[in-house]
């Protein structure tokens, strides 16, 4: 039975056809469980890295919006502290050692096209993604799924 009559208007009229709100997850999940929201789940790793206390070894560029900074030999050292979350975002695997697990980051922001750029002051390594949608806060939903 329709309670609405062709001259009402309902609140739900004047949001029809924008998209709905996706949620996001909390912290300690990825945004998306499947391997080909690899941008998405490291751009949302890097916004919980400071609830996370994880920013010594990772974190957004403070000079260009469009990167990410590592700091492998803190990622090394650490990585007994860093393992249980880069699993739970889905970027190593729980059985990768620090070694494997570095490798494998350094092969996939390779497969991403990431350009890599070397620590001039010897600590942080830059890597700059080519579209400027991957960013601090940016909408997750919007990034990439396909390597290239």
């Amino acid at each position: 039975m329709n309670t609405c009559s062709d001259t009402e208007s309902s609140d739900d009229d004047e949001h029809y056809g924008e998209p709905l709100p996706v949620m996001v997850p909390g912290l300690w999940c990825p945004f998306d469980k499947h391997q080909g929201f690899f941008l998405a789940n490291l751009a949302k790793l890097l916004d919980d890295a400071p609830k996370l206390y994880i920013s010594f070894a990772m974190r957004w560029s403070d000079t260009d919006p469009c990167a990410l900074q590592i700091n492998w030999g803190c990622f090394v050292e650490k990585y007994y502290l860093l393992r249980d979350i880069l699993v739970a975002y889905k970027m190593t695997r729980a059985c990768n050692r620090v070694r494997s697990a570095r490798a494998s980051w350094n092969r996939k922001l390779r497969e991403w096209e990431f350009i890599m750029t070397t620590a001039k002051d010897g600590v942080w390594t830059t890597y700059t993604y080519k579209d400027t949608r991957f960013r601090a806060n940016c909408d997750y939903t919007r990034l990439p799924v396909y390597r290239r």
